[in-house]
């Protein structure tokens, strides 16, 4: 092969290369504004929320680390007691119905019928 066969292949290459790579930056620059776009969007409908929050006067929780410790300790005594009294509720309706199932009074049932 003769050398400047050599150098068409490689520029071709090259301009394969540099098409395909102007095509992904076109490519990632259309989903860069579809991004934007939609984060337009997002700020719109977190704004809708944020004013709809104020006037039914809704309080964001305080973030944990900007509360103090006792604020936070708190916190998490109350949500453990709520989740203790919906456990201990569960396990209370499971022992109710264990008891129902099996105090069954055999004297009261028809075991076998007669034909």
């Amino acid at each position: 092969m003769p050398w400047w066969s050599w150098v068409i292949i490689w520029a071709a290459l090259a301009l394969a290369l540099l098409a395909m790579l102007a095509f992904m930056a076109f490519r990632l620059f259309r989903k860069g504004i579809a991004l934007l776009d939609e984060l337009g969007i997002l700020a719109s409908k977190m704004e809708l929320l944020e004013s709809e929050a104020d006037e039914l006067g809704l309080q964001r929780e305080q973030l944990a680390i900007l509360a103090g410790t006792r604020y936070t300790r708190e916190r998490r005594a109350r949500v453990r007691a709520s989740a203790m009294e919906r456990r201990a509720a569960r396990h209370d309706a499971r022992i109710a119905r264990a008891k129902a199932l099996t105090k069954v009074d055999a004297s009261s049932r028809e075991w076998f019928k007669a034909r």
